[in-house]
Formats: C-alpha cells, sequence, structure tokens
C-alpha cells in the first residue's frame, strides 16, 4: 500500500515535470525585451508618422525611405522614416521673385 502510493506520486511528480516543460515552451511567444522593443516601437511610431505626412500614399513613403536609405547606408528604417519625415514637414521660405 504504502509503495504503491510512493510510486504513484513519484509518476505524478514526473509527469507534472514533464508536462510543464513541455506545454510551456510553445503557448506563449518570446516577448522582445530592450533595444529590440525600442526600436519596433520607433519603427511604428516613426511610419505612422510619415505615413500622415505622405496622405496615405505608402509608394511614396517607400520611396522616401529608399532614398534615405542610398544616402545614409547601415541606419536603422526607423531611423531613416525619422529622417524622411523631416524632409517631408520642413518649413521652407516661400520663393521670392
Amino acid at each position: 500500500m504504502i509503495l504503491t502510493t510512493l510510486v504513484l506520486g513519484l509518476v505524478g511528480v514526473v509527469a507534472l515535470a514533464l508536462g510543464v516543460q513541455v506545454f510551456r515552451r510553445g503557448t506563449h511567444p518570446t516577448i522582445t525585451s530592450g533595444a529590440t522593443r525600442r526600436d519596433g516601437a520607433q519603427d511604428v511610431y516613426w511610419e505612422a508618422r510619415l505615413l500622415a505626412a505622405c496622405q496615405g500614399n505608402r509608394a511614396a513613403l517607400e520611396r522616401r525611405v529608399s532614398s534615405k536609405a542610398r544616402q545614409f547606408p547601415g541606419m536603422k528604417r526607423w531611423q531613416l522614416m525619422r529622417l524622411a519625415y523631416l524632409d517631408v514637414t520642413a518649413r521652407r521660405p516661400a520663393p521670392t521673385r
């Protein structure tokens, strides 16, 4: 009786330990943290700002970003979108006659 209880208890502990490891990995996606998370947030923020400045024209947005990528190779996409946004929204004086 005692031996049976101990064996069943041991089997239960092993099943719980294996079940936690097996089911824990696949159920929750990895949540990024640190610089990767900030880059993703910056990317979304500047894309929304630039898209609004381009009046929703995504092709114009991509043209501007690819143009900036040629000027500044190695920069992150959100940095390129920030530069493009600053160019689009720059206040330029009216031409004089």
